[in-house]
C-alpha cells in the first residue's frame, strides 16, 4: 500500500506528451483484451504501482510495452530519486521496450515506447550520446508509424523529436552530422505538420498545447494563441488532458 501511494504521489504532474491510453493497432492479433482496458485505467488515475502489478508476470509485446514506457515516465516525474537513480530506471525502461520490439516486432506500440523511453533519457546525457539517442529515437518512430500510420501518439511524439533537434545548437549540429550522416530534415515547420497528423488521428489537448508551444518558438502568436484556445477547451476526460489544459491556461496567461 505505501508504495502503491509513493507511485501516485510521484507521478503527478507528469510530461503531458504521455499519452495514457494505448489504441491496439489496426488488425493486431491481440485484440482489444478487458485486460489491458483495466490496467490502462489504473495508469491514467496514477495507480502506476497497481497497473504494474496487474501486469505482473505478463511478458507480451503490449504488456512489455506498457511497462516501460510507465516506468519511463515514473523515473523521469520522481523527484525523490537522485539522477543515478533515475538514469538507472529509464536505462532499465529501455531495456524492456527492446525486449517489446523483440517479442513482437509488428506491434506498433512497443517501437512507441522505445522511442519515448529514448527521449527520457536525452536530458541526462552529453552531446555525442544524445544525439546518438535522437537518431534512436527517430528509427523507432518511423518503425511505428509504418505500422500503424494512424497513431496520434506516434505522430505527437516525432513532432517533438523536430522540435528538439530544432533547439540544438552548432556543437550539436557538428555531432548530428556525424551519427545521421547528415543533417536530417527536422523543422519546427515539419514538427507542425506532425502535431496537425496527431490531431486528425486523435485529437487532445496535448497535441494543442505543444503545438502552440511550438508557433511560439516560430515567433507566430496568433496561432499560438489559437492553439492553446482549442486546448483550453479540449476535453478533460483524462490526467493528461487536464494537465496540458492547465499548461495551456498560463501558458495564455504568460504571453498574451
Amino acid at each position: 500500500k505505501a508504495a502503491s501511494t509513493a507511485w501516485r504521489r510521484s507521478t503527478r504532474g507528469t510530461s503531458n506528451a504521455r499519452m495514457v491510453l494505448d489504441r491496439v493497432p489496426k488488425g493486431s492479433k491481440y485484440g482489444l483484451e478487458e485486460k489491458y482496458t483495466e490496467v490502462d485505467r489504473l495508469q491514467a488515475s496514477g495507480d502506476f504501482a497497481g497497473a504494474l502489478a496487474a501486469l505482473d508476470g505478463d511478458d507480451s509485446a503490449p504488456a512489455l510495452a506498457r511497462k516501460a514506457r510507465w516506468m519511463g515516465e515514473w523515473a523521469k516525474g520522481n523527484k525523490d530519486l537522485d539522477t543515478d537513480a533515475q538514469v538507472a530506471k529509464i536505462r532499465e525502461s529501455i531495456e524492456i521496450a527492446i525486449q517489446a520490439v523483440e517479442r513482437d516486432p509488428e506491434y506498433a506500440p512497443g517501437h512507441r515506447a522505445l522511442a519515448m523511453c529514448k527521449g527520457r533519457i536525452i536530458d541526462f546525457l552529453g552531446t555525442r550520446e544524445k544525439i546518438q539517442a535522437s537518431k534512436d529515437l527517430k528509427d523507432a518512430i518511423d518503425k511505428s508509424l509504418v505500422i500503424d500510420p494512424d497513431e496520434s501518439a506516434s505522430w505527437h511524439v516525432l513532432a517533438k523529436w523536430n522540435v528538439g533537434l530544432g533547439k540544438f545548437g552548432w556543437m550539436e549540429r557538428t555531432a548530428i552530422k556525424l551519427i545521421y550522416g547528415q543533417l536530417p530534415p527536422a523543422s519546427y515547420e515539419e514538427a507542425i505538420r506532425c502535431f496537425e497528423r496527431a490531431e486528425e488521428c486523435w485529437s487532445n489537448s496535448c497535441n494543442l498545447y505543444e503545438m502552440g508551444q511550438t508557433y511560439l518558438l516560430m515567433g507566430k502568436k496568433a496561432e499560438a494563441k489559437a492553439a492553446f484556445e482549442k486546448a483550453v477547451a479540449a476535453s478533460d476526460e483524462l490526467p493528461v488532458y487536464r494537465e496540458a489544459i492547465a499548461n495551456a491556461r498560463e501558458a495564455l496567461a504568460k504571453n498574451f
